[in-house]
């Protein structure tokens, strides 16, 4: 009776992880501060596929143990990045960057939030960094977000 339990729990264990293979995926991620174009952190993470990008964000943010504020819906900061009016950077009367976390997957910028993006395969490519866009004469410029590490920041980075 004890062999069978003992066979049942390793029959179902195995199951389990074949299971959970079938559904896995690795995702290779990097993570870039405002002030280097070298990633802060970076990784391989081995996933469900039918999470989000936010989801598996939170996982490996809270495996890898780096600080963050958000959810899978929205980072607001990672490493303690500034948030809010400390985002902010005036650049005259007409212009400012408002700065925060983007994301890119296999080199796209979605124009949507990270709890609506889905990984596609076992080579998916997964970067957060920490980005910006423009407001100039009260309109927002179109492209995607841009990295702050490009332009470096005296607020975020010091003096060049």
């Amino acid at each position: 009776m004890k062999k069978n339990v003992l066979s049942a729990i390793t029959a179902i264990t195995m199951l389990y992880g074949l299971l959970f293979s079938l559904n896995a995926q690795a995702i290779y991620w990097e993570i870039y501060g405002p002030c280097s174009n070298k990633a802060a952190h970076a990784g391989k993470q081995l996933t469900d596929i039918k999470l989000s990008i936010g989801e598996i964000t939170v996982e490996i943010l809270d495996y890898n143990k780096i600080p963050y504020e958000g959810t899978e819906l929205n980072f607001s900061s990672i490493y303690n990045s500034p948030t809010g009016l400390e985002a902010m950077e005036v650049i005259s009367d007409t212009e400012m960057r408002a700065h925060g976390w983007c994301y890119s997957l296999n080199g796209v910028i979605p124009d949507v939030m990270p709890n609506h993006t889905y990984p596609s395969s076992q080579n998916d490519h997964l970067i957060w960094f920490y980005g910006y866009y423009t407001n100039k004469d009260n309109v927002w410029l179109p492209g995607p977000c841009m990295p702050t590490y490009d332009i470096k920041p005296e607020q975020f980075c010091g003096k060049k």
